[in-house]
């Protein structure tokens, strides 16, 4: 869990990073378009370079990016602490007996001791397989948004090299 909170925390950063880049191609732009213009001051009607409007990330989905991990589904489940990760904890009732007791002897008691310890931790594992499972795919999520502010900047960074080619 610790892994993935820390992929997590990367991929945040990278995503924050194209938005940087983004930003930085858009200063680049004009720049680009204070060097089109004649002494400075007007771009001539002959040198007038119209931007290519097709549809990127940007202008379909420009928004932050949530900076908060996203929270567990599970409602009013009290918080445990397990190898170093406060994990939710579905609250669950008493599940009674696991086996059906005939002699209600010691050997029956201790049976039915460790099952009850076996579902719990059997429990455990469901929360945190449960919890992983919110985790990857808030990643994938990521990624996704990641793969297309990549692909929206790479057709950004080419236009504005085929302009800076053409001003040279």
């Amino acid at each position: 869990m610790e892994q993935l909170a820390a992929q997590g925390e990367q991929l945040r950063r990278v995503d924050a990073n194209m938005d940087k880049i983004h930003h930085d191609v858009n200063e680049a732009d004009r720049n680009l378009q204070d060097l089109e213009k004649c002494c400075g001051l007007c771009v001539c009607p002959w040198k007038r370079y119209n931007k290519p409007r097709a549809k990127t990330y940007y202008d379909e989905n420009h928004r932050p990016a949530p900076t908060q991990r996203p929270q567990s589904g599970l409602p009013n489940a009290p918080r445990q602490q397990g190898y170093g990760v406060t994990i939710d904890q579905p609250a669950v009732p008493g599940q009674g007996q696991y086996i059906q007791r005939i002699l209600g002897d010691a050997r029956e008691d201790e049976m039915e001791m460790n099952l009850q310890k076996t579902g719990q931790i059997v429990g455990q594992l469901h929360v945190m397989a449960t919890e992983m499972n919110q985790e990857i795919r808030g990643h994938n999520e990521i990624l996704e948004r990641i793969d297309k502010k990549a692909d929206a900047n790479k057709i950004r960074i080419e236009a504005a090299q085929g302009r800076a080619e053409h001003i040279l």
